[in-house]
């Protein structure tokens, strides 16, 4: 059986995605929910960062590189000082989703797969609002939680230490 296109390709390259976070973004800024926490924000290299991380991350590269801790780095003060959440994380996600309809994906099948691909990347915001936005009592706890928490992770998105 020959093996499925990377999604990326099958929702259409590139040039798809591109049109895809100009939507998007345009969107986003327009969300009362979201577009605070891009104030002040370049957007065109904001733009571009996505731009490179999408393509990775709905290639096959996502099963090989743990994002977790370079995500909560990049988030981390968006957790402490404007209480960045899984709930924003959700909105952003259907907001990219909505995007790529709008951008000619018409595939209900693509659309669910790329939620279910960006899905696990939710657990990431739970930790750094849990970590870095004051839920968590003491440093003891904080330290428990936080290993605790990407060791979760890490096992959900299938990069746990290979034996071996």
């Amino acid at each position: 059986m020959p093996k499925e296109s990377p999604l990326i390709d099958r929702l259409g390259g590139t040039p798809v995605l591109k049109r895809t976070l100009d939507v998007h973004y345009e969107r986003v800024l327009r969300d009362s929910l979201l577009a605070p926490f891009f104030k002040g924000t370049k957007m065109s290299s904001l733009r571009l960062h996505q731009l490179k991380f999408l393509r990775y991350f709905l290639s096959d590269g996502r099963m090989t590189v743990d994002v977790t801790d370079v995500m909560l780095e990049k988030h981390m003060s968006m957790f402490e000082e404007r209480d960045l959440s899984a709930v924003h994380f959700d909105r952003f996600v259907t907001l990219f989703v909505d995007s790529l309809k709008a951008c000619g994906v018409r595939s209900q099948g693509l659309l669910d797969e790329t939620h279910e691909i960006m899905a696990p990347l939710r657990q990431i915001f739970v930790i750094g609002a849990q970590e870095y936005g004051g839920s968590v009592k003491s440093q003891e706890d904080a330290e428990t939680s936080k290993e605790h928490n990407r060791k979760g992770l890490r096992r959900l998105l299938g990069l746990g230490k290979q034996k071996g």
